[in-house]
């Protein structure tokens, strides 16, 4: 059943107020505020959940649709920053577009529903039990799917609201660009108090830059960490479980007390020994 005080927001057109308050200064060795009055807005896919074989379905499926041969390291290149035009060519096909398309139309259309990452839910429980406002903001076509992913997931109860940015807005309407639609949504939670957008993608932090809020890079997804810190993500972490030791101060698998790691800018001093293993 769903939580009847979850917020389903259909219409994520923010008017909000102009921004002024400051970002904190990008090189930070504390930890990020968790507790009453702050804002936690979490993306879903490759966030909350395991997204990297649904990019494979969908990149496989699309490049066999159109008659090229898929590319088996596709998920490592696309993590590397490869462009999807890069590795249209590289499967042997000329009409990126329409590529695009298929891929896309495979993605949204989800033919299998993706497990959630380890601590997605205990995070998310341990989060809004300190009086956070816990949010949803994935760039989807269907607000179904995504509160029905959400309550697969185990994640849906600890939820004040969920956003569906994709959908379209009006007949014959296309949708915005990710990081144009999430950014206009951090605004509006960016004007009410302290928000911290946590996100696997470049577009993620592009956008909580673009809205002046905090980031955190979770490499998780389709991003590593040193491109999330190119990019310009307050923190960078290796996935949801360090994310939830950093932020609650014990390793969940050793309930050993854990000093939070410095996460700077540009992945020079970006915890190293978790850095050297997955930056590409």
């Amino acid at each position: 059943m769903r939580d009847r005080n979850l917020t389903i927001m259909r219409d994520h057109s923010v008017d909000a107020p102009a921004v002024r308050r400051r970002v904190a200064p990008r090189r930070l060795a504390r930890v990020p505020h968790v507790g009453p009055g702050t804002t936690w807005c979490f993306d879903c896919d490759g966030t909350l959940l395991e997204s990297s074989a649904l990019f494979v379905a969908a990149h496989t499926r699309a490049v066999v649709a159109l008659g090229g041969t898929p590319i088996r390291d596709y998920w490592r290149r696309r993590r590397a920053g490869e462009s999807e035009e890069t590795l249209c060519a590289a499967a042997g096909l000329a009409d990126v577009a329409r590529y695009q398309q298929l891929r896309q139309e495979v993605f949204d259309a989800r033919p299998f529903t993706p497990s959630p990452h380890p601590e997605a839910a205990s995070l998310l429980r341990h989060v809004s039990s300190t009086g956070a406002n816990v949010v949803v903001i994935s760039h989807r076509p269907s607000l179904d799917s995504l509160v029905d992913d959400l309550l697969r997931a185990g994640v849906l109860p600890y939820l004040s609201s969920a956003f569906a940015t994709k959908v379209r807005p009006g007949a014959g309407g296309a949708p915005g660009h990710a990081r144009t639609m999430k950014g206009k949504v951090l605004e509006g939670f960016g004007a009410s108090g302290p928000t911290v957008m946590v996100g696997d993608s470049e577009a993620d932090i592009a956008a909580a830059r673009s809205a002046r809020v905090a980031s955190i890079g979770v490499a998780s997804g389709c991003s590593s960490m040193a491109r999330l810190s190119a990019v310009g993500a307050t923190w960078v972490v290796p996935s949801l479980m360090e994310l939830y030791a950093i932020l609650f101060g014990h390793d969940r698998a050793s309930s050993s007390p854990l000093v939070p790691p410095r996460y700077l800018e540009g992945g020079e001093e970006c915890c190293s020994r978790h850095f050297a293993a997955c930056a590409d």
